[in-house]
């Protein structure tokens, strides 16, 4: 029997031979798994390079959230509040009336820096927060507004009754 390579790597295999200290066949044998495994390995590692790819695609259509200061004692939801960060500076309790102009799945963050912030629905609107609460609870609290599905939007964060 000849000395031989394995596929892939080409990892020297020696003849077998009754003189030798150690088993070559055994050694051969590992250099055959070897080869296998390298084999496995490129294709996972394949798969994941394209999964890392799409990943830094996504990453990179992210758009970060634009700062807008509210102030007064009236807002009604815009289509243009979508990915903004609504920070509410008024003096007096704002009242935050829930338009039907998002897409489902879009979001604004509102963040209250000065009185409360009161949420309500507009027409067409159903609104859910956790208890069904409705007032954001204190100065420096964040709420998450988000449409879930057809003129049904979720409120979450620091709410109270």
């Amino acid at each position: 029997m000849a000395s031989t390579t394995t596929t892939r790597l080409g990892l020297f295999k020696p003849t077998p031979g009754t003189n030798e200290p150690f088993r070559i066949t055994d050694i051969n044998d590992n250099y055959d798994l070897i080869d296998t495994f390298s084999e496995e390995y490129d294709t996972e590692y394949a798969a994941l390079e394209a999964r890392v790819t799409t990943s830094e695609n996504e990453i990179a259509t992210l758009q970060p959230m634009t700062l807008e200061t509210v102030t007064g004692t009236a807002r009604t939801l815009v289509a243009a509040d979508s990915n903004k960060l609504l920070r509410c500076a008024n003096t007096l309790v704002l009242t935050f009336t829930i338009a039907d102009v998002f897409a489902i799945g879009q979001t604004v963050n509102i963040l209250m820096d000065g009185a409360q912030v009161t949420f309500t629905e507009g027409a067409g609107v159903t609104l859910h927060s956790s208890l069904e609460y409705r007032n954001t609870f204190r100065q420096y609290g964040w709420t998450t507004l988000s449409k879930v599905a057809a003129g049904e939007y979720r409120l979450n964060g620091n709410l109270t009754e």
